[in-house]
């Protein structure tokens, strides 16, 4: 039995879908008004519109997005995707509509972030009266709302039944558990079993690729513990924990400027959280340090070197030792 907390999300979730149906809608309105055609959804229309007017929102976006763009198809474009062609490009500058497009992404971000899919009474009355005005705006009306609010027990139940995903929920909790308590291993199998399930979302398999790496870096498989935190990233770019776990993977690789550049970008998406800020100055430490080790390991090499040729006895091994450093010196050795 499902709690009213998950119910909660599962009908904000509809909302933000609905919203989206609008932005697309939005969107082919708009292209068909600045541009006298209709929109195709073919990868010629894609191509041509991630080349030109497109350029600056499909170097915005993530690697997934990218290929979503590119398609053409715009029944694979999200919020995030819509967001970055509304503000980034010229298609529909009224400001009413660009004050709604900056009260939405903040509701999708949190939504996004909950992993557990649960969200109090209190939250989802927040969020119902902001996505409500949103819709409205958006041509959404009074019935249609009340329809989605009131299809849990249809939509959002077909939603929360599907096999798969109600399988992925539980193993993913299972994997938790087992990872409070340190079985690293069995956590890791439980998230696998997860990700191999068909129908998973993008955003769910961002999360449980991150609390797989995250159990390999217990275990200390730091590469495996790197690609999967490389998926998550992939899966969903806006994911702080992606992030975080990318910045791990390469501290434990002794990959230090990498790992604080991921570090940076963690901090870019929660700029208050003292946690991260520590990881990125631990990371900062351990570079230094490993610049002074190898420094002085360039001046050990440099004086055995030099103590070895004081050490030889004759013209003979002195010649000997020139051509192992560079046989060019072969002839001045001679001489």
């Amino acid at each position: 039995m499902y709690s009213a907390e998950f119910y909660n999300w599962c009908k904000i979730e509809l909302l933000l879908v609905k919203t989206s149906e609008c932005l697309r809608k939005a969107f082919e309105q708009s292209w068909q008004h600045k541009y006298k055609v209709a929109w195709s959804n073919s990868p010629e229309c894609g191509q041509h519109f991630a080349n030109n007017v497109g350029l600056n929102v499909y170097r915005h976006v993530g690697k997934i997005q990218k290929g979503h763009l590119e398609s053409g198809d715009i029944r694979k474009w999200d919020l995030t995707i819509f967001n970055a062609i509304f503000t980034m490009t010229d298609l529909n500058k009224d400001k009413v509509f660009q004050a709604n497009l900056k009260r939405l992404m903040p509701i999708r971000n949190s939504i996004a972030h909950h992993s557990d899919k649960k969200i109090s009474t209190q939250e989802y009355q927040q969020y119902w009266n902001e996505l409500k005005g949103i819709l409205l705006f958006l041509g959404v009306t009074d019935e249609e709302l009340d329809d989605i609010i009131h299809s849990h027990s249809s939509d959002s139940k077909m939603y929360i039944m599907n096999e798969n995903v109600k399988k992925s929920i539980e193993l993913k909790q299972e994997g938790n558990n087992l990872l409070k308590v340190q079985k690293f291993l069995m956590a890791a199998t439980k998230y696998t079993d997860a990700i191999t399930l068909p129908g998973i979302s993008d955003g769910d398999l961002s999360v449980l690729h991150s609390n797989r790496s995250l159990c390999y870096l217990k275990l200390g498989k730091y590469a495996q513990a790197l690609e999967d935190a490389k998926l998550s990233k992939r899966l969903n770019p806006d994911y702080l924990k992606a992030y975080i776990r990318l910045g791990k993977a390469y501290e434990s690789l002794e990959k230090y400027d990498k790992a604080i550049k991921n570090f940076d970008k963690a901090l870019s998406l929660d700029m208050n959280n003292d946690e991260i800020r520590q990881m990125r100055s631990d990371a900062r430490k351990l570079k230094g340090l490993q610049e002074r080790d190898n420094d002085q390991s360039i001046k050990d090499l440099h004086l055995k070197s030099i103590q070895k040729f004081k050490d030889m006895k004759n013209k003979d091994e002195i010649k000997k030792l020139l051509i192992n450093i560079n046989p060019a010196l072969a002839d001045a050795a001679s001489g």
